[in-house]
């Protein structure tokens, strides 16, 4: 009998909880873990994809969907894409929702896939109606897990070994994907102009050639998934882009952790892109930017860059072990303007009343010229642990984060209005222990009520200048 697999993306236009990570609606692009595993089902079975935050489809939409097809195992993502496992929503109401909806209706072969339940299966399990969950990256290995699991086991934590998180066998299969949807070239802050500029470059991908970094910043949420640097097989690479090219894809972007890291692999890997002639974009450090690479980076087809600035001082940026100097990672980004059309960069705020002065993590007052949007604390991050033992949680709690989250968020839009605070006569600290005590349903409110203020356009227009240039 042939297997039946469906690949399903929640529609995270659902999520409808104000002051969330800003992870929770990011611009649509094709999931890549779903490309991963459509390779290696491609002989177990047939594989269809249902991409309901691309189509925007209701949860009766995605079941009408599910029954048309009779999939034998429903394949559910806990993120929006691949790219957003190491900066992934901090609740699962979005997938929740469906999972159990689709429970109801008799769909219960469901496998749940991401960070979530790498970190948490147990959580995970429970919060999506007592699914089958597993750690690890998708691929080869998931699939393997399905076929020797028994589908009516009670045990539904799937585990597997650690040591084949970053199995570089996996090859991506695109033509999964129905490029008919809302796939927008993935870039943040840009406008139509910037687009204009470009020209058209649709339909457009996410692809790595590399998985996992070297470097151990304390906010980055990559352990253990993307722990260590492993450079991509050049090969896996290139049949990849081939592939792309013949289903008329015009830009890709990279979302290698540090797709800029100068290793041996790292010239032939532009080189192998250039032979293409497709755009793209990726993201990496700044300090490893010189005019050499930038200029091969141009050659390459690279149109637009994201940077990692994120630490307002070299001081900040050794106490957060990102280890990179202020000045040189400016030069980087100077030079990146010179020849890479669309160039931003990423910056975290560290002057929030706990990271500042309980953790001393940073000074009260980062330096930044306008308040960057906070550092948010992840499972298996320096901060991020730091900061439960703070509030007095041994293991990592999501649901404090999230509430977490949104606390940071309001902090940060007083910072950038500072009469708010004059007017309520108050201070930060008694601010912020008031709104963490609150009943979920009553902080709800507040934050529905507060959705203007969360809404800063300023932010965006400052976010393409450093210290005022």
């Amino acid at each position: 009998m042939i297997m039946k697999y469906l690949l399903l993306n929640p529609n995270w236009n659902q999520h409808t909880t104000p002051f969330a990570v800003d992870t929770v609606h990011p611009p649509i692009a094709p999931p890549l873990e779903f490309a991963y595993i459509s390779s290696a089902l491609k002989d177990l079975g047939e594989i269809r994809i249902c991409d309901a935050y691309a189509a925007n489809y209701s949860n009766q939409d995605i079941l009408n969907f599910v029954d048309s097809f009779q999939p034998d195992w429903i394949i559910l993502t806990t993120t929006p894409s691949l790219l957003y496992w190491r900066c992934p929503p901090l609740d699962l109401r979005v997938p929740s929702s469906i999972s159990k909806f689709l429970q109801t209706n008799n769909y219960n072969r469901i496998l749940a896939i991401g960070p979530h339940s790498t970190v948490s299966p147990e959580w995970t399990n429970k919060k999506l109606g007592n699914v089958f969950v597993t750690n690890g990256l998708p691929g080869k290995k998931v699939l393997e897990i399905i076929k020797q699991s028994n589908y009516d086991s009670n045990d539904k934590i799937l585990y597997q070994d650690p040591k084949i998180f970053l199995d570089n066998d996996d090859k991506a299969d695109f033509s999964c994907f129905d490029f008919s949807l809302n796939y927008i070239p993935h870039m943040w802050n840009v406008d139509d102009v910037d687009l204009s500029s470009l020209g058209k470059f649709s339909p457009s991908l996410l692809m790595e050639t590399s998985k996992g970094c070297p470097y151990h910043c304390g906010y980055c949420f990559k352990s253990p998934l993307r722990d260590k640097f492993q450079r991509r097989n050049i090969l896996s690479i290139q049949k990849e882009l081939e592939q792309a090219k013949s289903l008329g894809v015009e830009y890709v972007f990279f979302i290698d952790e540090i797709f800029n890291l100068p290793d041996p692999g790292f010239l032939p890997t532009l080189d192998c892109i250039a032979q293409f002639d497709i755009k793209f974009g990726f993201q990496g450090r700044p300090d490893l930017i010189t005019k050499e690479i930038a200029q091969y980076l141009s050659n390459a087809g690279c149109v637009y860059v994201e940077l990692g600035f994120d630490a307002a001082s070299t001081d900040i940026s050794s106490n957060i072990k990102r280890t990179q100097k202020f000045e040189k990672a400016k030069e980087g980004l100077d030079i990146c303007h010179e020849f890479i059309p669309i160039v931003r960069y990423n910056r975290l705020n560290l002057s929030t009343w706990d990271y500042s002065v309980r953790l001393k993590i940073a000074d009260y007052s980062d330096n930044w010229d306008y308040p960057a949007d906070p550092v948010y604390p992840y499972p298996n991050t320096d901060i991020g642990d730091k900061l439960m033992k703070l509030y007095g949680y041994q293991e990592y709690s999501w649901e404090f984060a999230e509430r977490y989250v949104r606390w940071l968020r309001i902090e940060v839009g007083l910072q950038r209005d500072n009469t708010y605070l004059q007017e309520m006569n108050t201070d930060i600290p008694t601010l912020q222990e008031k709104f963490l005590q609150m009943d979920e349903n009553s902080m709800v409110e507040l934050c529905k009520s507060l959705r203007d203020f969360e809404t800063d356009y300023s932010f965006h227009i400052s976010n393409r200048l450093i210290k005022g240039e």
